[in-house]
């Protein structure tokens, strides 16, 4: 019984902290794309970080998702590119070509007895991120 009531109250505050993101400009989501994301993307998300020149596959511009899909950001579709771990890939057939965030972020938080926990932290994050990366659109 009491692991349910911490597990609902973890979501609760997932819930809670996910909220207060969108409320104080995605700050969070920010931080975790510069964290995560720039070395590939670039500062901007153009697809152009310090180490594109090393990679075998070319990031993509995560600022023309929304104009490449009519108008429209497909959030789910990129939250799972993002979370790496539904087989969906981010750079076409090439497996294993951007890390596995949801996995990363899963691993790093310790949560004890509390089933889902490091899901719902890692959820958390991903949708910080995407919801960064809506934020980027071209207009």
């Amino acid at each position: 019984m009491r692991t349910r009531i911490a597990a609902i109250l973890m979501s609760v505050g997932v819930l809670v902290s996910a909220t207060s993101v969108n409320a104080e400009g995605n700050q969070l989501g920010q931080q975790l794309f510069a964290d995560t994301c720039v070395a590939c993307h670039g500062t901007e998300g153009k697809g152009d970080g310090p180490i594109t020149q090393y990679l075998n596959v070319p990031p993509a511009d995560l600022t023309v998702i929304s104009k490449n899909n009519d108008g429209e950001f497909p959030f789910l579709k990129i939250y799972q590119i993002v979370d790496g771990r539904t087989g969906v890939r981010g750079h076409g057939n090439a497996a294993g070509a951007m890390p596995i965030w949801g996995e990363r972020f899963s691993r790093e938080i310790d949560t004890g007895n509390v089933p889902f926990g490091a899901e719902l932290y890692a959820r958390a994050r991903l949708i910080a991120i995407v919801d960064y990366i809506e934020s980027i659109q071209q207009k």
